[in-house]
């Protein structure tokens, strides 16, 4: 098994000695209980904001009541949201977004202008889409979200090499350093 050191300060290490505590069973109970919160955080994330993206959709609906693709776009919308409920939490998707909410500590998804287009249209023209293409939009959708995420960071001059491996689990080597040396 692999070890992992963890610092503690030395009253509680003289405590945990002198009740001869498992530190390293407890240690891996609370490493997996914060692995399971943070997974389950960031899908509960993502599946609001196709939520919400849905009930706005509702909303517009509202005011076109003569043009159903409002009202298809949102039970789109809601179908990728129940989507994601279903993606198991170890999905690669959900990696990445933790990773991004560890690093910007945000607990709602805010995307910029092409994520937010993408998702405001989903299932806007033709015939509702499959599980299979949610399933497919979803994970292109989280490129296009991170991508977007690394462009603002080094926009700002950001220092984002303690993340630079999200960049590769959403984007080929390539396609990353393409981004960071400003040719895309």
């Amino acid at each position: 098994m692999p070890k992992l050191t963890i610092y503690v300060p030395s009253d509680l290490e003289t405590a945990v000695r002198r009740l001869g505590i498992s530190a390293s069973s407890i240690c891996q109970r609370a490493l997996r209980d914060e692995v399971r919160r943070l997974e389950g955080t960031t899908r509960t994330m993502l599946a609001r904001y196709f939520r919400e993206q849905s009930a706005w959709r509702l909303r517009v609906a509202d005011d076109y009541l003569d043009d159903p693709r409002n009202r298809q776009c949102a039970e789109a919308l809601q179908r990728l949201a129940f989507l994601v409920d279903q993606m198991p939490l170890d999905d690669e998707v959900f990696r990445a977004l933790g990773a991004l909410q560890r690093d910007a500590d945000f607990d709602v998804i805010s995307p910029s202008k092409e994520a937010g287009a993408l998702a405001a249209r989903y299932g806007f023209n033709g015939p509702s889409p499959t599980d299979e293409e949610g399933e497919d939009f979803i994970r292109e959708w989280m490129k296009v979200f991170v991508r977007e995420w690394f462009k603002e960071l080094i926009v700002e001059g950001d220092d984002f090499s303690h993340i630079r491996g999200l960049g590769t689990q959403v984007m080929s080597p390539e396609e990353l350093e393409a981004l960071i040396s400003g040719t895309v």
